[in-house]
């Protein structure tokens, strides 16, 4: 796929496909760790729709991952010692759903933190913010400067929601007025990373003058 040269035309057939990835094991394509269980599938739904309420797309729950165009589940990625929170893996010809990884709370626990929302152990990062940012991956956004953008490499309290510029990125990757498939477009944008085809998310246990533990959301090659 060639990189976006001009902003991409998402017209009448806005809709992204998605489902939660179930567990199937003993199949060598199946890279995700873990299906997510009821109790935080909240959460993550909250980020989805707060994607499609600030941008007009339209996300639909599936059942059948073959037709999906992202699957999210659990990875394990043992944060503690190796820093990875999340990984946004981009569909090939093989296999074209893009596929979200979270930090399984197996490795790093997921606490309560009475909104119905989840925070990382040792951290001020909850599981909607971390879906937000990985969601903004698969619809074509890099890393931002403007430390107020869920799309800041830093995850923390300035960045907990979308800003204006996250909403201002998609539409403009997305411009509702023909009839083009959303399905081509998803791809589209993800060829603006060069990237070896992910990108991800890293916990640090350092602290900084504006973040204590941050949530770092970094390329991977």
């Amino acid at each position: 796929m060639t990189p976006l040269s001009e902003p991409v035309n998402a017209g009448g057939n806005a809709t992204i496909t998605w489902n939660f990835a179930q567990d199937n094991p003993g199949s060598v394509n199946d890279l995700y760790a873990g299906s997510i269980q009821d109790q935080y599938q909240d959460a993550i739904e909250t980020a989805i729709n707060e994607w499609s309420q600030a941008t007009g797309l339209t996300f639909k729950e599936v059942s059948d991952m073959s037709s999906s165009d992202i699957r999210i589940a659990w990875g394990n990625f043992n944060t503690a010692y190796t820093g990875v929170a999340g990984l946004t893996f981009y569909g090939d010809s093989s296999n074209p759903s893009d596929l979200i990884e979270l930090e399984n709370p197996l490795q790093d626990a997921l606490v309560s933190n009475g909104t119905n929302d989840y925070d990382y152990a040792g951290t001020s990062v909850d599981l909607t913010q971390l879906a937000l940012h990985e969601i903004g991956h698969t619809l074509g956004l890099a890393e931002s400067s403007n430390q107020d953008s869920i799309m800041f490499p830093e995850l923390g309290e300035n960045n907990r929601s979308l800003d204006s510029q996250d909403v201002a990125e998609v539409k403009g990757l997305y411009h509702l007025s023909s009839g083009t498939s959303v399905t081509a477009l998803l791809k589209q944008a993800a060829a603006t990373f060069d990237v070896g085809g992910a990108t991800g998310s890293i916990v640090t246990t350092s602290h900084s003058d504006a973040f204590e533990n941050p949530l770092l959301a970094v390329h991977a090659a």
